[in-house]
């Protein structure tokens, strides 16, 4: 599968940072953004996969991820957060999050959550 586009959103920059060098380190693109707003005005860019930080300076990740999936209900997202309940992680699934993973977090888990995603959207596209 050709390598993905994937959208790191948090505020917090070495988060991104490290995301990022892993990433790339696998041949993907990535694309930063801190802030909510800043996430939505990169989707038309072309994005195969978001992973998103629950708290935003200007929004919560739930807000965030009905607006990625209204833009495009195929781009997964995979929630990260420092704030974990059971609730939050219950109507993050039933809003479409692909996954929900707790910080600090195995960057070697996100890594291997991030390809059995990018797995699933290439068995979806095939199937199309």
């Amino acid at each position: 599968m050709p390598k993905a586009t994937i959208l790191v959103v948090d505020d917090e920059a070495l988060i991104r940072w490290s995301l990022k060098e892993r990433l790339q380190a696998e041949g993907h693109t990535v694309l930063e953004a801190e802030t909510g707003k800043a996430a939505l005005e990169k989707l038309p860019d072309g994005v195969d996969l978001v992973l998103l930080d629950y708290r935003l300076p200007d929004t919560d990740g739930l807000t965030l991820l009905k607006r990625i999936k209204e833009f495009d209900h195929d781009v997964l997202v995979i929630l990260l957060t420092a704030y974990a309940s059971v609730d939050t992680a219950v109507e993050a699934m039933k809003q479409g999050a692909y996954h929900f993973a707790n910080k600090p977090f195995n960057l070697d888990e996100v890594a291997a959550t991030v390809e059995r995603a990018l797995e699933a959207t290439r068995l979806r596209r095939e199937v199309r």
